[in-house]
């Protein structure tokens, strides 16, 4: 995977745990 895709994929997975409030989700994405 590119690096565009790797920060593309982050970014949707960060946006889509932002959305449901799922702050377990958000910090494994920023771990």
């Amino acid at each position: 995977m590119s690096d565009l895709a790797n920060v593309l994929s982050a970014n949707r997975a960060f946006y889509r745990a932002f959305a449901a409030r799922d702050l377990e989700a958000m910090a494994q994405l920023w771990a």
